[in-house]
């Protein structure tokens, strides 16, 4: 990553132009519109590695530092779905209470200010309200105030098991739909690392938090009561409602 700065003869300033070698199959051509559309200035340049490209954004530090983190996220999570490349909570719009809750709380984890709390939420609610919008954003800020946040979708449980559990970490798991398997294995043994040495921990469902937890969290009826006591202390509990947001955006409805 370099930055250079060049003059800027009618007004005297100095403007800044960020440089960013890429990956080539990391910014595919859908995802450089998304960028572009959020980005107006930014460009891309084809290099002689085909492996490689070099995107440069013209702007203030404060875009690019935004943009910086749209592209660390996404070479951590390669398969993130372009929807959500530039996902953040200040981009996120309520719709409803609801959504206006969960905006509320996610900032508040966000500030947080304790290494040894175990603090959660657990968001639940029908498909294309913002959940996973929200659960990108969460990550990004978190990412930016020195957490080792780590985004992950439930299905993907088998590359949770390479990842090392460690005090006051920052674990977002989103669509954890179902009660059973390698997703609601990890997740607990995320929530048992933060209850005992603190961290932040974040989940989006399309599953209602109790049915879910009732019958995935613990099997065992002697144990059940202690875990689902600990579970609910850490976790503040969202039902987000409302319409779809990609019904409302939808190609054919511009017809």
């Amino acid at each position: 990553m370099e930055q250079r700065i060049g003059q800027n003869e009618q007004t005297g300033e100095q403007p800044k132009q960020l440089y960013l070698p890429v990956p080539s199959s990391l910014v595919t051509d859908a995802a450089f519109e998304v960028f572009k559309a959020k980005y107006p200035n930014l460009e891309i340049t084809r290099q002689e590695d085909e492996n490689t490209i070099l995107l440069s954004l013209t702007g203030p530090t404060e875009e690019q530092e935004l943009f910086r983190t749209d592209m660390e996220f996404l070479s951590r999570n390669p398969d993130l779905a372009v929807e959500n490349i530039c996902s953040r909570i200040d981009n996120y719009i309520p719709k409803n209470k609801t959504q206006v809750e969960l905006k509320t709380w996610a900032q508040r984890l966000i500030d947080l200010d304790s290494s040894t709390t175990a603090a959660g939420l657990f968001v639940f609610g029908a498909t294309g309200v913002g959940k996973t919008h929200i659960a990108v954003g969460v990550t990004k800020e978190l990412m930016k105030r020195g957490f080792s946040a780590n985004f992950i979708r439930a299905e993907d449980y088998q590359r949770m098991r390479s990842m090392k559990l460690d005090p006051n970490q920052a674990w977002i798991i989103d669509d954890l739909n179902s009660p059973f398997g390698g997703g609601m294995t990890f997740f607990k043994e995320v929530v048992l690392n933060a209850h005992n040495f603190g961290g932040r921990v974040f989940v989006t469902s399309n599953t209602d938090y109790y049915e879910l937890l009732e019958h995935g969290f613990v099997t065992d009826p002697q144990e059940k009561p202690r875990y689902m006591d600990r579970t609910k202390g850490m976790f503040k509990v969202i039902h987000v409602t409302g319409e779809s947001h990609r019904e409302e955006t939808a190609w054919h409805r511009s017809e």
